[in-house]
């Protein structure tokens, strides 16, 4: 049910949102059928992105996080 992403890069970022945004919510995006299948049987509950060095060296922008952040039943905490 939970799923640890470590790194803090926005392919971090992205895999976050794509599991967190749920089939429903990626529908009109261009992810491929196979990959949706595989969201819409998966158990994940939770997802932490764990970044490996400190936040001055996050390789994502302000956005991608935002857009993670805004996704509905997303709690973001940076540590």
């Amino acid at each position: 049910e939970t799923v640890t992403i470590v790194g803090n890069g926005n392919v971090a970022l992205d895999c976050a949102r794509i599991l967190c945004k749920g089939t429903d919510g990626l529908r009109s995006s261009d992810i491929a059928e196979h990959a949706l299948e595989k969201l819409r049987a998966s158990a994940v509950r939770q997802v932490i992105v764990l970044g490996r060095r400190g936040v001055l060296h996050a390789a994502f922008t302000i956005k991608e996080l935002r857009e993670l952040s805004r996704l509905p039943a997303v709690a973001t905490t940076i540590e």
